[in-house]
Parts: structure tokens; sequence; C-alpha cells
């Protein structure tokens, strides 16, 4: 193998072994939640189970406080299971009436918690609380069982590593595939680079059938899983009720005949969630049932005679239990997404951090690189960089409100929002200063300031000890976003080819923020907020390595010399009628489509509507993949039509269509169609609306980096606007009618600006611009 070839191998394995790693860790995050509820909801059988004892005694007129059998119970409750460490009684008040463990300190429990159905923390350990009830559904008191997390972490252990192994023997199948191919092969890749579009498509493919397999076998795995944990529970639901009927057996009592079993079929059924129906039957009786009684079932025998020996005990009658089968199936379907979006964000990993290699070989094969280099490499600069600043982008208002005390006076909801507010604003202040100081120093210069901000702002973030300081970190953190994102665009605005690398651009940006804020939800499983911040901040960091390839690449592209101050410029912008006409009728209906449609009503709609937060999330995943793969080819057609107008009005006029769309069918299915028209408007205008502006005649002799500096702040107008004009539409009793106005006005705006736009005196003086 010649050397060429070897480091081809090295790098594509470097490539791979990071992927891999990626995956596998954003995939067991989702497996481990999955199992630690699998796992506490075998506890909860046990809990419901001696709820449904305790109860039955209560109701036969048995006082709590004098409940002659309750330790007994409380003591075969807790011998179920090695990781059950107390179980106890208390009355309404919340003192504890019997206990398994006396030495224990009491649990003290507040009135939420009293009334809480989830699992609380409680140091290391689980408990639940279950309501009891006796005669008239009276409140008695409460059962609290308290459970360790050695055995969970365990189990979760156990099933991970599994999984660990399957990942390892893919990977080096992976890796010897890889290996095989280029030796065989090798000739046609004696020139080539692991960023030629060939090799990267051998490399997905590879990569994307090892990543199927292993979700395939995990799967499997988590499949079997689940019904040894479904029999376990159905068996322990299930354990006092066989009981008490041989109980009543052996006592000579006629079981078949007594009116209560169907009741008791159904509190089984309504208290175990993976089971859809029961039916009891005896030798010579009519069965009884309750709920659907077809499809895979447990058979659990009903004898009488002597209890100390199994032999001489005589088969009476059967209670069969009917498995949820669907749910199972719906976990299991949930699982398989869960994995599918798993293996969609480690290809976007793998793409991006491919197109990172390219920069050095385009530097070695030529003194001057080309434009399509240099749009690639600003788009592996603001991958980097995104990925960092995205990171703490799904827990930031959580930690914002665990910063939160008594003392600021300021409610939980407000101490959430309240950082994003302020770093929206100062993302705004940073897209002011970058056109400010355009003419004195290079979008270089300016991307560096900016990182510098992102990750001081992230770094305080995590080192906050109150929620004024984390408020202030998170407007260092917007500071160098507006900074950042508005100078990596003015590296572009002079290339010939600037649609086609603002679409790259973005899709850059899209995919770093998908990328990152998955692998800080992952991180912010393991570790804590602060960690994860601090993470973010060393991210943001590395962009600053590519910085220097990045402007010695754009060095020959200087941007025109101009004696304009920023107030000049300013005036010029404002002076411009054609500027107001695009921002009214282009601009800020796109900019409300996206932040007031897309990311405020959607998700809002969506989830009053019951949707699963998972489903919405892979909902938004399909914009960012239209972002990612259609933006630069979209871009380039923009750059080879000389019609920017047009491709605005498009843009405007799709945006209209998206709303529509989602009103005329308000399911699921019609949201995923408006988001994707939605993406394809957003690919558009990311670059043809800039694009316009530069090129109007009153503009041509102004400083391009100021102009779309400007623009963008005043298009950011739209984004302050979009989340409170739909959430006034939202309060609105017609909300989907007032949804469906809103399209209609976006779509003939786009055809107002289309017929502005392609006037006769206008078109002859844009078709003499630098479009």
């Amino acid at each position: 193998m010649s050397r060429t070839l070897k480091k081809l191998f090295t790098a594509s394995l470097t490539l791979i072994v990071c992927v891999q790693l990626f995956t596998l860790m954003l995939s067991s995050s989702t497996l481990r939640t999955e199992l630690t509820r699998m796992s506490l909801s075998g506890y909860k059988g046990i809990t419901t189970q001696l709820e449904a004892t305790i109860e039955r005694g209560l109701r036969f007129g048995r006082p709590l406080n004098g409940f002659a059998a309750m330790q007994s119970h409380l003591h075969k409750a807790k011998s179920m299971s090695d990781d059950i460490e107390t179980v106890l009684v208390t009355d309404t008040t919340g003192k504890t009436l019997y206990t398994t463990s006396p030495d224990t300190p009491e649990v003290q429990l507040t009135t939420a918690e009293m009334n809480s159905d989830d699992w609380l923390k409680k140091g290391d350990s689980r408990l639940t609380v279950r309501p009891l009830h006796g005669y008239k559904n009276m409140m008695e008191g409460f059962l609290v069982v308290k459970v360790g997390t050695s055995g969970i972490s365990q189990t979760v252990r156990d099933f991970l590593y599994d999984t660990g192994l399957i990942s390892i023997a893919l990977s080096l199948l992976t890796a010897a595939t890889l290996f095989s191919w280029l030796l065989f092969r090798g000739s046609q890749f004696q020139s080539s680079s692991i960023a030629s579009k060939k090799f990267r498509t051998v490399l997905f493919v590879v990569f994307s059938l090892s990543q199927i397999a292993y979700g395939i076998s995990t799967c499997y795995l988590f499949k079997q899983k689940l019904e040894i944990s479904t029999n376990q529970k159905i068996l322990q639901a299930s354990d006092a009720f066989a009981y008490s009927l041989e109980y009543l057996l052996d006592k000579r009592i006629n079981v078949a005949g007594l009116h209560g079993t169907t009741k008791e079929l159904r509190e089984i059924v309504a208290k175990t969630p993976e089971l859809i129906g029961a039916k009891l039957s005896f030798t010579g009786a009519n069965a009884k049932s309750y709920g659907t009684v077809t499809g895979q079932s447990t058979s659990i025998p009903i004898s009488s005679g002597k209890f100390n020996s199994a032999a001489d005990r005589e088969r009476r009658g059967t209670l069969e239990l009917f498995v949820n089968t669907a749910a199972q199936h719906a976990l299991l379907v949930d699982i398989a997404l869960n994995l599918g979006t798993t293996l969609i964000i480690g290809l976007l990993l793998l793409g991006e951090l491919a197109l990172v290699f390219t920069p050095k070989e385009a530097t070695e094969l030529s003194s001057i690189p080309s434009q399509g280099h240099i749009s690639t490499l600003i788009r592996g600069l603001c991958f980097i960089f995104f990925f960092g600043f995205d990171m703490v982008l799904t827990f930031a208002p959580l930690a914002a409100r665990d910063l939160n005390t008594a003392a600021t006076g300021i409610s939980n909801s407000l101490a959430g929002s309240l950082p994003i507010s302020c770093e929206m604003a100062a993302a705004g202040i940073g897209i002011f200063l970058v056109g400010f100081f355009s003419d004195k120093y290079r979008w270089s210069t300016l991307f560096t300031a900016g990182v510098v901000c992102a990750a001081a702002g992230c770094f305080f973030g995590g080192a906050s000890t109150d929620l004024f300081q984390f408020i202030v970190a998170r407007a260092l953190a917007g500071l160098g976003f507006g900074i950042a994102i508005m100078a990596a665009q003015l590296s572009l605005v002079s290339l010939e080819n600037k649609a086609q690398s603002m679409g790259n651009m973005f899709a850059g940006i899209l995919a770093g923020s998908l990328c990152g804020s998955a692998a800080g939800a992952m991180l912010s499983d393991l570790f804590s907020y602060q960690i994860v911040f601090y993470t973010a901040a060393a991210f943001c960091a590395l962009a600053l390595l590519l910085v220097k390839p990045a402007a010695t690449s754009t060095a020959h592209t200087t941007q025109r010399a101009s004696n304009d101050s920023s107030l000049d410029a300013m005036l010029s912008l404002i002076r411009t009628p054609q500027m107001w006409s695009t921002l009214i009728l282009a601009g800020l209906p796109i900019a409300i489509s996206l932040s007031g449609f897309l990311y405020y009503y959607v998700p809002m709609f969506l989830n009053n509507q019951g949707t699963n937060q998972a489903d919405i999330g892979r909902l938004f995943m399909l914009y960012s993949l239209c972002i990612i793969y259609l933006g630069p080819k979209l871009g380039t057609k923009i750059d080879k039509s000389n019609k920017a107008f047009f491709y605005t009005a498009i843009a405007v006029i799709l945006s209209g269509a998206a709303l529509l769309v989602a009103t005329a069918y308000p399911t699921l299915t019609g949201f995923s169609v408006s988001i994707v028209i939605t993406g394809i408007a957003q690919c558009i205008a990311g670059s043809s609306v800039l694009l316009y502006v530069l090129a109007l005649p009153a503009l041509q002799k102004k400083n391009k980096e100021k102009m779309a500096s400007l623009f963008r702040l005043l298009e950011r107008s739209g984004q302050i606007a979009g989340p409170l004009l739909f959430g006034v539409i939202a309060t609105m009793k017609n909300s989907l009618q007032e949804v469906s106005s809103t399209g209609i006005a976006f779509i003939i705006a786009g055809l107002c600006f289309f017929l502005i736009a392609n006037s006769k005196g206008i078109s002859q003086t844009l078709s003499k611009g630098e479009l």
C-alpha cells in the first residue's frame, strides 16, 4: 500500500472511530433512560401489588393504625428485590406507622411529593409515594417504597457493555472492509483525498451499514430485556391476587361464585400498563374476564392443597394475563427512531469532519484557493464553533432555574427566559458592532473576538453561582454569537458565488447546532451542567485553530475601501426605498415565519395536541436537513440565475404556503410537510435576500460589509416580532384560521415584492449591478 493510501486509511479510520464513539455515547444516553424507566417500572409493580393488598384490607374495615399483618406484607414486598431499601406506611400527616427499617431515619415528605406519581430523587435513592384509600374511597395514609440505584445502574451497565462490544466488533469490521476496499481499488485514489466525493460516498455507505447493524442488534437485545421485564412485572402484579384465591380455596370457599373477582381483575389491569386484559377460569364454572382477552398471555395456575408440598396441590383454575403488545411495539419503534436519529446525527458529524480535511489539501495544490474551497473552510469553521456554542442549548433555561433563589423575587418561568432574552438582545448588539468596525478590522479579527466572547460566556456560565451572574454570562455569549455569525457572512460577501457560499455557511451552522445540542443533552445526563458549560467553552475556542487558514484563504478577497462612516452607511441604507420594500415585503415575513411559526407556534401547537416531545424534535431535524443538504445546491442556482429578486419572492410565497399547509392539515404529517416547505424557503432566503439588497443601485458604491450588517440587524426585528405575533394568535379561539390569514398575507406580500422588483426600471438597473 502506498504512502498516500496509508494516510487516507489512517485519516478515515480516525474519523470513523471518533464518530463511532460519539454515536455510541449518544445512543447509550437514550438506552440508559429507557432501561432506567423499565427497571423502575418493575419496582412500581411491587408497589402496586402491595398497595392493592393493603387497600383490600382497609376496605374490609381494618384500621390502618391497627393492621395486624402489615409488617408481614411490608417485609414480603422488600424481599422481592435486594434494591428495595425501605418500605413504610404513613398516616395522612406523613407520620410513619410501619416500616421495614426501624433504624433508618424517617422519610420527610412534602405535600407536593405526597401527590406526585413520578419517582422522586432522594440522594442516591429513588422513592415512590402511593396514596392508600379505604372504605368509601377515603384517604387513609401513604405507602412509601425507597429503592437504591445500584441494581438499576448495574442493569444499565451490563446492557451497555453488551452494546459496546457490538459497537467495537462492528468498528473492526468496518475498518477491515475499508482497508480491503482501498487495497483492491487503491489505484483510483493515488491522488485523491478523504474530501473527494467518491471516497466520502464509500465512507458514508460503510459507516451507515455498520450503524444499521448496530441499531438492529441493539433493538433485538432491548426487546429481550423488555420481555423479561414485562413478565416479571406481570407476575409481581398478580402474586397477591393469586395468593388470595388459593387461600380461599384452601378454606373450601367457592371462589368461582364470588362476585368481587371481576373487580379485582379490573384493578390489576388498570394498575399495570403492561396488561390489556385478564381472565379467571375454574374447572366446571364460567370464566370471568376484563378487558381484551386475546393475544399473547401469561398463565398462572390456581391450586389448592398443602402449601408445603407442590406435588400434593391440585390445579383448580387458571389466571390468564394478556400482554399489551401494542405498547411494547410502540416502545421498540421509539427506540428504533431514536437510533435512526443517532445515525443521521452521526452521518452529519462524519460529513462535516471530512470537510475539515479539505483546506489543508487545497492549500497544498494551489497558492490561490478557489472560492469553493473558501466557502467549505468557512463552513467547517462555523460547524466547530456552533457545535460548541449550542451544546448548552437544551438545558440553559434549566440551569438558570437551578440558580434562582427566593431572594431574587423572580419566578422560575421568568428565570428560565431572562438569560435567553438577554442573549438574543446581545446578539443584535454584536451584529451592529460588526457593521461598525467592518471597515477597520478584517472579518477574521472580528470573528476571533466573537469566538473569545462566546467561549468566555460559556465558561462563566458554568462558573456562575447566582442568577444575575448567569444572565451576564449568557449576554456575553450572545454578544460573541452575533459577532461571529455576522463576521462569517462578511467573509463571503465579496465572492462571486456568494449565494452558494452562504448556503454552505448556514449548512455548517445548522449541522454544528444539531450535533452540538445532541452532544450537550447526552453529556448533561452523565455530568453536571457546569461540566458541559466548560466543555462548550473548549469547543468554541477550538474554532480559533481554523481562523488563521481561513483568513489566509480570503486574503485576496479584500473588501472595497470606503470612507463612509457607520452613520453615513446607515443613512444610505435607510434612504433606499427598494431596501424598505425588500425588508417589509420579504425580509420580515421570512423572519417571522422562522421565529414565530417554526420556533414558537409549531412546538406549542403539537405539544397541546399530545404529540411526543421526541417526535417534535425529529420534525425540527427535517428543517435542519433541508438547510444542510439543499442550501448549498439552491445557492448555486441563485448564483447562476442572476435573479435574486425572483428567488426572494419564491421564498416569501413558500413561507406563506407552509402556514396554509399546516392549517389545512393540522396533523403530524401536515406539519412535517409544512416544516420541509419552511426549510426550503429559508434555504433560498438565507442568501438571496441579502444578495438582492447588496445589488441595489443606490448601494453599489457603499461598503458591502456595513450594508450587510445593517440589513441583518433590521431583519432581526422580524425575529423579535415573530414570537410576539404568533403568541397573540395562539391565544385566539380560532388560532388556525388566524395562521391561515397570516399565510395568505405572506403570499400577497411575496407577489407584491415580485411585481415591484420586476418592474421595468428597477430590473434594467439591477441587470447592471454586481449580482
